[in-house]
């Protein structure tokens, strides 16, 4: 995700490629047994938010006719960046690097004689002093859940995203297919987790400015900057200071920031403008064999963390296999798997033996599904949390 203007680079090259296999499964499914008029894209985290660009993308036109996004959006702050930051990043990657140039050709030309793997460190997940000295000069003073490199907007006939996602979606400026999307429903465990945390909730406390997200485009230390970050600590803690106790404010408000609020801003814009069917969900199972081996927080806080539900969607050798099938998780794995496959095959997600009925999306309600052992549906997602976000994000507009 590169973004050089000015040099032989093109912006977007991680989704380009996802364009290129989407073209090769049109020419090609047919002879696989498959039908070229009938495919549906999904994926998870990143490949949630690849499906929402891919929803954007012209080029991705008639590649697909369903779409599913798990816990990704184009709105999400860690799935986007301004074309602006970007480009500034990659030169602090190239200064960090050993290459001091203005020149954009140059600078890419510099990238093609770096070993991959000294690149990848530069802004990856590592946490060694080595990698978090470097990773620290690319991408300013971290923040929480700060991912260096993203998609971007870009300009040009050949553009992959043609503008800023919010406004494609307001002016109903993507494909319009049946689409289910969702989130887990405590996706802010995530914050937690040493791959992506960058700092301790003890220094989250001290520098509370460091939670306000990237697409505000603010730079910490400024009196809007902190007038935020003022908002948003008084209405997820009130009085109370940030530490172990109050874990579950900091995910909660960790989930709303990177994850709910950017679910439901789209689905909200995109019902305006698309006539085909929108299935909303929170995924709300935790497995029995938890999340705990992999750092995604103490098990005290509820709720399932981000990604849990790959683990009951696909079979895992982190896992044992679990042939029982009177387990919650296997009633869940059924529900879970019966939706996605009947949706991709009928665009309709209802299981017909099942009395609970998963309603679309109206323009009225956001009506959603709770995937757990007992399906409830339930409407008004977050109402209290999501309203203060809208008024605070209207007050101080998101430059996705």
């Amino acid at each position: 995700f590169l973004n050089l203007d000015g040099s032989d680079v093109s912006a977007n090259n991680g989704l380009r490629d996802q364009v290129m296999a989407l073209t090769w499964v049109n020419k090609n499914i047919s002879k696989f047994g498959g039908d070229p008029d009938n495919v549906t894209i999904f994926g998870e985290s990143a490949g949630g938010a690849s499906v929402h660009y891919l929803l954007l993308a012209p080029s991705a036109k008639g590649l697909f006719h369903k779409a599913i996004a798990q816990s990704g959006s184009a709105l999400l702050p860690i799935c986007h960046l301004s074309s602006s930051v970007s480009t500034q990043r990659a030169f602090r990657l190239g200064q960090a690097l050993g290459c001091e140039t203005k020149d954009p050709q140059h600078l890419a030309d510099f990238l093609r004689t770096v070993p991959a793997e000294k690149i990848v460190l530069s802004h990856g997940s590592a946490q060694s002093d080595e990698v978090l000295e470097l990773k620290e000069a690319v991408a300013e003073k971290q923040r929480v859940l700060t991912i260096t490199f993203t998609p971007t907007e870009d300009s040009g006939a050949d553009a992959f995203i043609p503008g800023d996602p919010v406004k494609l979606l307001q002016e109903g400026k993507f494909h319009k297919v049946p689409f289910i999307t969702g989130v887990t429903s405590a996706e802010g465990k995530l914050a937690l987790m040493g791959i992506f945390n960058c700092c301790d909730v003890v220094e989250i406390e001290k520098d509370f400015q460091r939670i306000v997200p990237w697409n505000l485009s603010l730079e910490l230390g400024t009196p809007t900057c902190k007038d935020i970050a003022d908002k948003l600590r008084k209405f997820y803690f009130g009085n109370k200071p940030v530490n172990e106790e109050t874990l579950q404010n900091y995910v909660d408000m960790q989930s709303d920031l990177h994850f709910n609020h950017g679910f439901y801003k789209s689905v909200k814009l995109q019902i305006e403008h698309s006539n085909s069917p929108i299935y909303a969900y929170e995924y709300d199972h935790k497995k029995s064999i938890t999340f705990k081996d992999f750092n995604n927080g103490p098990e005290n806080i509820p709720g399932a963390s981000h990604g849990e539900e790959l683990f009951i969607i696909f079979r895992s050798s982190f896992f044992p296999s679990d042939s029982d099938p009177n387990t919650e998780d296997a009633t869940v794995r059924t529900y879970t798997v019966k939706f996605w496959t009947n949706f991709a095959k009928t665009a309709n997600p209802n299981i017909p033996e099942e009395e609970v009925e998963w309603p679309a999306v109206t323009k009225e309600d956001l009506f959603y599904l709770k995937i757990s052992p007992k399906l409830d549906v339930l409407k008004d997602f977050r109402k209290e949390r999501m309203d203060f976000l809208d008024d605070l994000f209207d007050t101080y507009p998101l430059t996705n």
